[in-house]
């Protein structure tokens, strides 16, 4: 899943032994769209191509149950990725020849933005 509201790169837990990854420990806390928090497993560093774009990103590890791969913005950036959505596909310029990659779009969270009071002043959501 492509999510542009996610920072960071996510992959399920229970992929890593198939995928053969080496998980470095690392104490992060991740904010949920369910505002919720969750805690990863670690990083690791996996190679990962979408059409002929291929790359090293680094992958926070964690539970993610509904997916097994989030693209967060990080592998937005570095692949220079527009995401096209009205042609449901995504057109990825950071390599010496682009390519286009067809998507599909789901609807499956309604994304929400929320500010919570605090005795500090304003504080934004997960």
């Amino acid at each position: 899943m492509i999510n542009t509201v996610a920072t960071i790169n996510l992959v399920e837990a229970n992929l890593v032994p198939n995928l053969g990854l080496q998980v470095a420990k690392a104490n992060i806390v991740v904010g949920l769209i369910s505002h919720h928090r969750g805690v990863s497993n670690g990083i690791a560093v996996a190679n990962l191509s979408v059409g002929t774009w291929v790359h090293g990103p680094t992958f926070v590890v964690m539970v993610i149950s509904k997916f097994d791969v989030i693209l967060g913005m990080e592998f937005l950036y570095n692949a220079e990725v527009h995401v096209l959505s009205h042609l449901s596909s995504i057109w990825i310029e950071g390599m010496k020849k682009s390519c286009t990659v067809e998507c599909e779009y789901l609807s499956l969270i309604k994304i929400e933005s929320s500010l919570q009071i605090t005795h500090n002043g304003l504080d934004r959501g997960s």
